[in-house]
């Protein structure tokens, strides 16, 4: 589904360039926050990306945030031990590719999990899956980060800010706090919500 969309973002790009129309902005809230800003990344050229109430990664969600009591460790963790379905092969196949890209990672690795839980296997499998296909650190630094806004509620549950800070994931880019949790920040700070987009869309026009 992300690959789809950051697919559809990059034509409907190209398709805008094409009929004489920019700068070109795009941002999104929670999960469309997070594939905002790698639609962003795709494009090559500099363009305003305000991802809202997202962050680095889509791990953090699953195994720190509220959604954490969401999953069905135990079932996971199950099937991780049961060697037909190959799960934990997966794990140690990605473990390998970062080792490779990253030497430093090899410590790294090894102390992860310590002090989990007794589905620490699970939760672990879990992280190194959705940091390895959504983590910003494997994608393309925008054109442009200084026109990247992220947009993110100060008491946010949903989306911890635990993991990597995006500030040095693309350096240059900005991060803006709204009062107010996940939801409560979308449903009640809109007008602040615009007031970041049309300033961040000004800047990028004045500088074209």
């Amino acid at each position: 589904m992300g690959a789809a969309l950051n697919l559809e973002c990059y034509v409907l790009h190209n398709w805008l360039q094409q009929q004489g129309l920019g700068p070109v902005g795009i941002t999104g809230m929670s999960m469309g926050g997070h594939n905002a800003s790698l639609a962003g990344s795709l494009w090559p050229k500099a363009s305003a990306v305000v991802p809202c109430f997202s962050w680095a990664t889509a791990a953090s969600v699953f195994t720190r945030g509220v959604l954490k009591d969401a999953v069905c460790w135990d079932v996971l963790q199950m099937e991780l031990q049961c060697s037909k379905l190959g799960l934990s092969n997966i794990c140690q196949i990605l473990n390998e590719h970062e080792e490779e890209c990253d030497p430093r990672r090899r410590s790294e690795l090894k102390s992860e999990g310590k002090g989990a839980t007794r589905f620490g296997e699970a939760m672990k499998w879990m992280t190194r899956v959705l940091d390895y296909w959504t983590h910003l650190k494997h994608f393309s630094i925008p054109t442009d980060p200084t026109r990247t806004v992220f947009v993110t509620a100060k008491h946010d549950k949903y989306v911890p800010r635990e993991s990597e800070d995006v500030r040095t994931i693309w350096p240059g880019c900005s991060v803006k706090y709204l009062d107010g949790g996940h939801v409560t920040a979308i449903l009640l700070q809109q007008n602040k919500l615009r007031k970041i987009l049309c300033s961040t869309m000004r800047e990028l026009m004045a500088s074209s």
